[in-house]
């Protein structure tokens, strides 16, 4: 079974926009080189859904909230979620990461407009929804229409075993260099899963804004966490569950977490 994997950034500002990267066709951008707005976005989930071919969407932004959102429970967590509070502990340590909870993160918003996740309250549906938010590659079944939840950073900063800071999205004119060369990295780390990537490169390397520039990584890091899950590659996993928040990692975040809960 072929399976068609999307890394989607989500942006709450309109003129840059979302940016979106797959195998096929590179990056999707606007006529003026930006990201896709919401109308367009919606207009391009919408033709995902008609397609005949299996889709999976690795989608850069909270999918999943308080643990039982049909209820109103003084338990309920309307902020944080037990992972993102591990993984604060986790890097707390490492210059330019920062986890923010899922009640911070702005682009949750558009996630709900545009996929009706992370459902928080129950009046959110749960059935219907354009994609199926999942647990296991083995979930997927021909011709559907499927999510997961990513974290770019952290993909780039396990997959490339990196070590004491990951600063692509702060400010300063080294940016630009410094996005090209953890990008140069993961396609020549990766190169079967990144195929006839000379214009693409080439679009990569051509945005001027230090912002479009690191979304646009965003994309490909999270197309790239789920390429590895859907050929089997043991490097990423799911984690976290319906109690903690489920996210696709890179399997060596678990030595991590584990010292956190052996602290």
């Amino acid at each position: 079974m072929k399976i068609k994997v999307i890394g989607i950034d989500p942006g709450i500002n309109q003129e840059k926009g979302t940016f979106i990267y797959t195998a096929s066709e590179g990056f999707n951008l606007s006529l003026k080189g930006n990201g896709l707005n919401t109308a367009e976005m919606d207009k391009y989930l919408k033709g995902l859904c008609k397609l005949d071919e299996t889709i999976l969407i690795c989608w850069a932004s909270p999918l999943t909230g308080p643990v039982d959102p049909d209820s109103t429970n003084a338990s309920n967590d309307y902020y944080s979620r037990p992972i993102e509070k591990s993984l604060s502990k986790a890097y707390k340590d490492i210059r330019g990461f920062n986890t923010f909870f899922y009640g911070g993160l702005l682009h949750w918003t558009i996630s709900r407009a545009l996929i009706g996740l992370p459902r928080v309250s129950k009046f959110d549906v749960s059935d219907n929804l354009p994609f199926k938010l999942i647990n296991d590659v083995s979930e997927i079944k021909e011709g559907g229409k499927y999510i997961v939840e990513v974290h770019p950073v952290i993909s780039i900063y396990e997959l490339l075993e990196m070590y004491g800071s990951i600063e692509y999205k702060s400010s300063g004119e080294h940016i630009h260099d410094y996005c090209n060369e953890l990008f140069s990295k993961l396609v020549k780390k990766y190169p079967e899963h990144f195929k006839d990537m000379k214009e693409v490169r080439k679009i990569f390397e051509s945005f001027a804004s230090k912002s479009k520039k690191s979304d646009a990584l965003d994309a490909v890091a999270a197309y790239l966490t789920g390429e590895l899950w859907v050929t089997g590659d043991n490097s990423v996993r799911i984690f976290g569950d319906e109690s903690t928040g489920r996210i696709l990692f890179p399997s060596s975040l678990e030595q991590k977490l584990k010292l956190i809960k052996a602290a």
